[in-house]
């Protein structure tokens, strides 16, 4: 039994299952290889219409070290709840 290959910190290849497993905080994923593609797809097609969609923003900022990237959703002033 061959261990996973780690791709990133939160992605790892399972050769033996062929299969990539992605973790984020407490969840884990595991797709076959062809299901990743799709996948990956998908979600390249939701943050491009995130990033082009005028009510989200792109904020970029660094972390231990690491860059980090959020999107933020504008919020319209008037609803702050700080500025009430």
């Amino acid at each position: 039994m061959n261990q996973p290959i780690m791709l990133t910190e939160n992605a790892w290849f399972d050769e033996e299952n062929n299969t990539i497993v992605l973790t984020f905080d407490r969840i884990s994923i595991a797709f076959l290889v062809e299901e990743f593609m799709d996948f990956y797809d998908e979600i390249e097609a939701v943050n491009n219409k995130l990033l082009s969609n005028p009510n989200f923003f792109l904020a970029e900022f660094t972390e231990k070290g690491s860059k980090k990237r959020i999107l933020i959703r504008k919020t319209d002033e008037s609803d702050d709840e700080y500025n009430n």
